[in-house]
């Protein structure tokens, strides 16, 4: 019974009442969505549930990027729904625990895990870090059918520079780290963008891409000015690491992206 409470959820019913969008859905060959669905069960209600899936993340996505700027969405309430949806039983009986560790061991992990990765990034961009916080420990465990995915791991270094600029400036190796694990995106961006995966999905790997490349731009700046000695201008002062490189080298593949890979903008 669990397996169906999320056909009665509101946004649910929108999405079955939209006569084109079912057809179009069930009368779809079979294709993967990986990496990020990872259900792939061909009968009814799965193709169903998929896509459903698909439409909450992107939800998420355009909430992120800014936009649509008229209509605004709850966030934990869907990130809770797709967390509902994703796992085997249902979410934990545990009020608040939707967001532990283990929900990465049932159902849909690599749908579980965007979802975790996208609500994490609207906390802070709303500004509640304590919130994003509480997602954390779902995030550094990414599941392994995506550890071998370039996005994946593209975001998951991105995300770490993220962190590191909202909760680690103190960090004797704040620079260091955020210029490791901007490298390290780097490289996976450039094999992921040479990568495309199903038509359903590519418009949402733009924009985790576009994500990346956003929140390596403003850690490359963060621990730049970070490096920066206040009684110094800027100017005469040679960075302690080759930060100008990366930026560079992200800054050259957003542009590109952003010209021919879609317009959502302002997710960092």
């Amino acid at each position: 019974v669990n397996g169906l409470l999320w056909v009665f959820h509101p946004l649910s019913r929108t999405f079955l009442s939209d006569v084109e969008t079912v057809r179009a859905v069930l009368s779809a060959k079979k294709s993967s969505l990986t990496p990020i669905i990872g259900e792939c069960d061909g009968d009814v209600l799965s193709k169903l549930r998929a896509a459903f899936k698909l439409r909450l993340l992107t939800l998420l996505a355009i909430e992120l990027s800014g936009e649509d700027s008229v209509r605004e969405i709850d966030v934990v309430d869907v990130s809770r729904l797709l967390v509902s949806i994703s796992m085997a039983n249902g979410l934990p009986k545990k009020e608040n625990s939707w967001d532990c560790a283990t929900t990465l061991t049932e159902g849909d992990a690599m749908c579980t895990w965007w979802t975790h990765v996208f609500t994490c990034a609207l906390f802070w961009k709303q500004r509640i870090p304590e919130k994003a916080k509480q997602h954390y420990a779902v995030v550094r465990r990414c599941p392994p059918e995506l550890l071998n995915n370039p996005l994946a791991l593209a975001v998951g270094h991105a995300f770490c520079c993220r962190k590191l600029c909202i909760d680690d400036r103190d960090n004797v190796n704040f620079g260091k780290f955020v210029f490791v694990h901007s490298r390290k995106a780097l490289e996976q961006l450039r094999t992921a963008c040479a990568r495309d995966g199903a038509p359903e999905v590519s418009q949402l790997q733009d924009t985790l891409r576009r994500l990346a490349y956003e929140w390596v731009m403003s850690s490359l700046l963060d621990a730049w000015r970070q490096d920066l000695e206040p009684q110094i201008p800027y100017w005469c002062q040679k960075p302690q690491a080759d930060y100008r490189t990366l930026y560079q080298e992200a800054c050259n593949h957003y542009t590109h992206l952003q010209l021919h890979g879609g317009g959502e903008r302002g997710s960092r």
